[in-house]
């Protein structure tokens, strides 16, 4: 089994804010939250599109997602249920796996504080951008620090933010997928432990070139090397731009 861990060298995801609310309701309830009740298609960070269909129902909100990645189709879906008498939403997110509760959407940033299924703590935090896109933020309590794992672009309509919008200003790199490591037969039977590789990521997140950092046992290397070239990785986003930049993986064995 191989665990892969990428640590950014620098890069912080900045403060998110909001989305417009439904003309219909501005007047009426001034809670951006009303305006998922449309159709909205995103860009994400790591290139997936997502296409927002959002039905309202009295006072509940259903969204549905249809997600594309690397050719690959699924489908999720959100609740939005608001108490009136609480002034509160309550929000089941099938799309960042998360539940929680919220007041109104009245400013310009809105936060979930919504725990996931295994209890963990987790954020949903949406903003308004000019021109009337809007940024979702997903993230998970890491120490004191909140750290993103999936921000996305939206745009009202049926075509997504391009391929060159500023996605997020800041965001850490990432494993998206760890490949796998070599049957056995291929390497010393009995070497254990940890091989750290540095991978050099260009602006693209292809690998531009990796090396050894550390390694207890040579037979190891090449059997992480291989490790290291089979997986998928996203590097940072640094004032809106991919940049290129080395990170450490590590496989163990």
């Amino acid at each position: 089994m191989i665990r892969a861990l990428s640590r950014l060298l620098a890069a912080a995801l900045l403060p998110l804010a909001t989305m417009a609310a439904a003309p219909d309701l501005q007047s009426v309830v001034p809670d951006r939250a009303w305006g998922f009740a449309q159709q909205w298609s995103c860009r994400s960070a790591d290139g997936a599109i997502v296409r927002e269909t959002g039905v309202r129902d009295g006072a509940a909100i259903t969204v549905s997602y249809d997600v594309e990645r690397n050719g690959k189709h699924s489908s999720f879906e959100d609740r939005y249920v608001y108490n009136a008498t609480q002034q509160r939403w309550h929000v089941d997110s099938g799309l960042g796996g998360v539940a929680g509760t919220a007041l109104q959407w009245t400013g310009d940033a809105w936060t979930v504080d919504a725990p996931n299924a295994n209890g963990g703590p987790r954020r949903m935090t949406d903003e308004v951008l000019p021109g009337g896109d809007f940024r979702r933020t997903f993230a998970s309590l890491n120490g004191s620090r909140w750290v993103p794992y999936s921000v996305e672009r939206c745009t009202a309509g049926e075509i997504p933010p391009p391929a060159d919008a500023c996605i997020a200003k800041q965001y850490p790199a990432a494993t998206l997928e760890a490949g796998h490591i070599m049957s056995r037969p291929f390497y010393q039977p009995g070497a254990t432990g940890t091989v750290l590789v540095i991978v050099s990521l260009d602006e693209n997140s292809h690998i531009a070139g990796m090396r050894i950092l550390r390694s207890p046992d040579p037979t190891l290397n090449q059997p992480a090397l291989a490790a290291t070239r089979a997986s998928r990785f996203r590097t940072a986003i640094v004032n809106c731009k991919p940049i290129k930049a080395d990170y450490i993986f590590s496989v163990d064995f």
